[in-house]
Formats: structure tokens, C-alpha cells, sequence
């Protein structure tokens, strides 16, 4: 369309063989059509507006002769997604290019990756805004476009089906939520970027079905309220919650299957709302935990498990931490700090089990209402100075003291 408007008029299905092309001066209009196409280009100040939700678009190939799937150009104000959802499903991939001219909030909307045999692979080459929901059925997207690493936004929700995968490589991704079918594939970013979830899907924030999550290392980040199913043999790395918006916000896990829930593998941080399981007898394991001033974290009835620190710098430390009558385990391989709080009484634990081969640091303020067992051959320090002592005015154990050793 070189010049005037091309339109399905009243709502006729469009099946175009080869491509489509756009330029400067021509108009193309999808109503709310079935358009489908080997592949799109705009040029210049093309208008182009897709079929919108009760129509479709599809792209099944590349243009020939390159590897380009789309090309909106530099379309900054004429290309219209009209709620609609382009689905590109072509068997070898391709690039999708000139993304990053769009950004008004009804330009790209809903994205859908469907390859009939479920093996090609779609890159981003610029930084891409979805203000609608980006489904991967069968196929691939990667935020890589070969040499750079591209940022993803998806203000809705991403859904990764069983022959579907997400790479994000070392790319910033923000995303309302996202559910992983059993066989999915989701490779989060790296500790160069970072995975940030900002909403639910029916109460979800991250749902996780399948063995073929990777965390390569990365921070996950939750910003609202929402239930995070995990699967303990390939769980998030670092797993940070701060609440934009509520202090009582709550991050509420649950294992896949079975009653251990590895929240993570490395590192928590609750800087602001609450990390909690939702079922308070499941056992719960990470690596260090770390409570900010306005964070709570509900421990299991049962143990949980750090193999790191535990720094509590809660406002008020006696309720950042709740101990639900269950045991702290603190079994790292080598030597660590327990920072309990800075008020007269700091961190309160029911059971507290020094049970790592190095020795424990107690610094600040804390208190054992019921057991502290410091296994055999290990070693309990209060400020690094001197060994536990009953009676001490800010470090207390009201009930027993077992030494096995």
C-alpha cells in the first residue's frame, strides 16, 4: 500500500502469501478481520492498525530474502494494536524490529509466539513494551538480538505453555505475572539484569510448573501481594519482596509438590511487606535472610532451614520475625552472623539450632524461648567475644540450653 487506505471493509478475512508492505502514504485498516501474512513492513509515516480484539493477525513467516518477521520502521505515532494480538508463527523464527518506536499504551497489545512444530526462535532487537499479555504456546523469544541484550515490559500477565520457552538473558524484564506449564521453559535474567513481578493472575504472581526454570543466578523481585509456587529442585536464586504500595503485602510460597519449600536458593529480602508459606507446617530453607524495617517474615511451624546469615532490621524486631513455635536451623559450611535487632529485647525465636561446621556470631539483641542446642563441636559466640552465657541482660533463653558436645 503505497498510497491511500487498504481496508477488510466489513470485517472480511485477508490472507496475504507473501508480504505485507506500508509506506509512507498508505493507510491499512484490520477492522475486526482474520488477517494473516508472511510478513509486515512500515515505512516512513505508514499507518497501519491491526485487527483489534475480536479479529487477529497473523505473521507466519519472514520477508523474503531477510530474517525480518515485522518491521514497524520508525512508527512512532502510526501503528495501532487496537487491543488485538499478533501471533507470529513462523517455523524459523525471526526477528521482531522497531518495537522500540512504540509507545503508546494501545500500540503493541497482546503478543502470541505459536510454532506449528514449536522450534523456532524470535528475537527482540530493541527494547520492547507489551501493554497487553505476551503468551509463548510453542517456540521461543529471547531478549537477545544476537549482540545486545534487550529489556522486556509486559504490563499484563506471561504465560509459557508446555512447548513454550522465555530467554531473558541479562536483559531488565518487568512483568505483571508469570505461569509456567508443566515442560515449559522460562531462563530467567542473570545477575546482570533482573525479573520483576508487579501483579497476580487468579492470586499468582509466579507460578511455577515445571523442572525447566533456571535462575541463572538472578534477583526475582515482587512488588504486590501474590501466591509463588516453586519447585524445590529449581527455585529462584535471589528472591527480594518490596511492596510498592503495603507493608502488609504478602509473598506467600508453596512447593510444587511435597511439604519442603525452598524459597531460595541464595539469598531473601523482605524489605517491605510480609514472605510467608502457605502452609505454616511446611518446612522452609534458604540461604541468608535478610528483614528490612518495614518487612516481616513468618517462619515455619516446623524448621527453617538458612545456610546463610540472619540480619532482622526490622523497626520493631519482636514482630519482623515470627517464629510460629518452630526452629530456626542455622547449618551453614562455614562461619556466620546472627544480627537479632537493635531494641532491649530484639528478635524473639521459639527454637534456635546451631547445627554448620563453623561457629555462630551472636551480635545485637535476641532471645530463645524454649531451646537453643548448639551441636557437637560447634561453637556459639556472643559478639564474637564470649560464649553463650545464661542470664546475659539482652541475649536471653528462657528455656533450655543443650550442648551436644
Amino acid at each position: 500500500v503505497t498510497a491511500g487506505e487498504f481496508g477488510t471493509g466489513a470485517d472480511k478475512a485477508l490472507t496475504v502469501t507473501g508480504d505485507m508492505l506500508v509506506a509512507t502514504g498508505g493507510t491499512f485498516t484490520g477492522n475486526s478481520s482474520a488477517v494473516i501474512m508472511r510478513s509486515l513492513e512500515l515505512q516512513g509515516s505508514a499507518t497501519f492498525s491491526a485487527p483489534d480484539a475480536s479479529g487477529s493477525c497473523t505473521i507466519n513467516g519472514r520477508k523474503a530474502g531477510t530474517s525480518r518477521c515485522i518491521d514497524v520502521g520508525n512508527n512512532d505515532n502510526n501503528f495501532s494494536g487496537n487491543g488485538g494480538t499478533l501471533t507470529f508463527t513462523s517455523a524459523n523464527g525471526g526477528d521482531l524490529q522497531g518495537f522500540e518506536h512504540l509507545s503508546a499504551a494501545d500500540e503493541l497489545n497482546n503478543l502470541t509466539i505459536n510454532v506449528s512444530d514449536g522450534s523456532g526462535t524470535f528475537y527482540l532487537m530493541a527494547d520492547t513494551t507489551v501493554t497487553g499479555n505476551l503468551t509463548i504456546t510453542a517456540g521461543t523469544l529471547t531478549t537477545n538480538n544476537g549482540s545486545a541484550d534487550k529489556d522486556l515490559t509486559v504490563t499484563g500477565d506471561v504465560t509459557i505453555a508446555a512447548a513454550g520457552g522465555l530467554i531473558c538473558n541479562s536483559s531488565t524484564v518487568s512483568v505483571n505475572s508469570i505461569t509456567i506449564s508443566s515442560g515449559g521453559t522460562l531462563s530467567a535474567p542473570d545477575s546482570s539484569g533482573s525479573l520483576t513481578l508487579n501483579g497476580t493472575l487468579s492470586a499468582w504472581s509466579f507460578q511455577n510448573n515445571s523442572t525447566n526454570f533456571s535462575h541463572n543466578s538472578g534477583t526475582i523481585t515482587q512488588t504486590a501481594a501474590g501466591h509463588i509456587k516453586s519447585v524445590s529442585s529449581n527455585p529462584m536464586y535471589n528472591f527480594i519482596m518490596n511492596s510498592s504500595s503495603s507493608d502488609s503485602h504478602e509473598a506467600v510460597f508453596r512447593p510444587s509438590s511435597g511439604t519442603d519449600c525452598v524459597i531460595a536458593a541464595n539469598d531473601v529480602t523482605v524489605t517491605r511487606g510480609i514472605v510467608k508459606l502457605n502452609t505454616v507446617s511446611n518446612t522452609a530453607s534458604m540461604a541468608a535472610l535478610t528483614i528490612g524495617s518495614t518487612g516481616t517474615f513468618q517462619a515455619s511451624s516446623g524448621i527453617t532451614t538458612l545456610t546463610g546469615t540472619f540480619h532482622n532490621n526490622g523497626t520493631d524486631p519482636t514482630t519482623s520475625f515470627v517464629h510460629n513455635d518452630g526452629t530456626i536451623k542455622l547449618a551453614s559450611t562455614g562461619n556466620v552472623q546472627l544480627r537479632g535487632g537493635s531494641s532491649p529485647t530484639g528478635t524473639i525465636f521459639f527454637n534456635l539450632l546451631h547445627d554448620s561446621g563453623g561457629y555462630v556470631d551472636g551480635y545485637e539483641y535476641y532471645k530463645v524461648i524454649n531451646k537453643l542446642t548448639v551441636d557437637s563441636s560447634r561453637t556459639w559466640y556472643i559478639n564474637g567475644s564470649s560464649h553463650v552465657k545464661l542470664g546475659d541482660t539482652t541475649r536471653d533463653i528462657d528455656g533450655e540450653l543443650e550442648i551436644n558436645g
